[in-house]
């Protein structure tokens, strides 16, 4: 196990975050370092619990505010159950972004209470136009499952974000994406060569998986 006794994070919803490999490590590491931190890797690689811990540290210690953009698209061949109901944040909270929230939250009504006290506010790139990350609070903003995102939506959503604002992109570009437009607009891929060697910019794809035995082999499929 590999451990970055000066850099890991500790809060008190996801209590400690310790790197389970190389990779991993990295990735905290470029959180530490960069304005802008894209990290890679397939489902059960740890990417979105590295990125939330690395937010939640700052939204306990220092006050910030965890702002995350989504791209609310359906998976590849699976049908959609119509619209859901309700409010913006009750049909995120619905969405594969409140499934996963809840997840690593634990519940929803804490998810809701967050919301509430504004430690954590959702967007769809949707209603996106028009809003920019300047703010009293410190702002962390998570773009989740870019791999979902054209070039032009994840540009949109990178050019609202002001010089005091970190972002991290997460997702995987070599999965199987949701509609056919991502394989020849892939926003994370044309972020990644406009990024890469840039001063701000750190990118780290993680190499091993960590959900379950199953998980490894059905990768095959």
């Amino acid at each position: 196990i590999y451990i970055l006794s000066d850099k890991e994070n500790l809060s008190n919803q996801f209590k400690r975050m310790i790197a389970k490999d190389p990779y991993q490590a990295m990735a905290m590491d470029s959180l530490e370092r960069n304005q802008v931190t894209m990290i890679r890797g397939k489902a059960g690689s740890g990417k979105t619990m590295i990125a939330l811990n690395h937010a939640w540290n700052k939204v306990e210690r220092r006050g910030a505010r965890l702002v995350i953009f989504f791209n609310p698209a359906p998976s590849k061949d699976s049908q959609e159950l119509g619209f859901f109901k309700g409010s913006l944040i009750e049909k995120a909270l619905q969405s594969s972004l409140g499934t996963m929230l809840k997840s690593k939250f634990g519940d929803e009504y804490i998810v809701q209470e967050y919301i509430e006290n504004r430690d954590i506010e959702i967007f769809p790139f949707t209603d996106l136009r028009g809003w920019d990350s300047s703010s009293d609070r410190e702002t962390v903003v998570l773009i989740s499952e870019s791999q979902n995102l054209t070039s032009e939506l994840l540009k949109m959503g990178l050019q609202r974000i002001d010089d005091k604002t970190q972002v991290i992109i997460d997702g995987d570009y070599h999965q199987q994406v949701d509609r056919d437009a991502y394989l020849h607009s892939n926003g994370m891929k044309r972020a990644s060569e406009v990024l890469r060697g840039k001063h701000l910019y750190g990118e780290v794809e993680l190499q091993n998986t960590y959900r379950s035995e199953l998980a490894d082999i059905v990768d095959e499929m």
